[in-house]
């Protein structure tokens, strides 16, 4: 037990070094929401399949395949889109309140719901209010339902329940 707490220990320490280096953040911020994002979900995949192989239990499910921590990940990133408020919806919002452009970097929008909003305003439609119901209603929808699927569902055995 002691070795899984270092280990895991360690590897959080590795992983917040190199993510929170200038270069990583420099080089983030070159890329559009969506391959940041893209880019920050491989880092979590990663993390995610590093860190249960030490051992990590996520809501009392050790997941048992590649295909499950996909299926946890999409279910992950609906629930960001829900709660995040990073994405050029929110500076449209802003600033059509305030009557100006809001400015930010690009980095900010690379969250769930600011490569989402980006997708659908760039390649879908150019209707702001379209673009956020394409993102915070029908895209959730759809990851949660096939991230369920991937993960099993309800037929996946709690390991505190088991």
């Amino acid at each position: 037990m002691q070795r899984l707490i270092l280990k895991t220990a360690l590897a959080f320490a590795v992983f917040g070094y190199l993510f929170s280096s200038r270069q990583f953040i420099l080089f983030l911020n070159r890329l559009n929401p969506f391959q940041g994002l893209l880019f920050y979900y491989l880092q979590l995949f990663v993390t995610l399949e590093v860190l249960q192989y030490f051992g990590l239990v996520i809501g009392g499910v050790k997941m048992q395949s590649i295909t499950q921590t996909i299926g946890e990940l999409m279910i992950v990133f609906a629930f960001f889109i829900l709660v995040d408020q990073e994405s050029a919806w929110v500076a449209y919002v802003i600033g059509e309140d305030e009557g100006k452009k809001k400015d930010y970097p690009v980095v900010y929008t690379q969250a769930e719901d600011g490569a989402v909003y980006y997708l659908w305003s760039t390649y879908v439609t150019n209707n702001p209010d379209t673009a956020r119901m394409l993102t915070f209603v029908v895209t959730p929808v759809v990851l949660v339902a096939i991230g369920l699927y991937l993960t099993g569902g309800a037929k996946v055995r709690r390991e505190l329940l088991a």
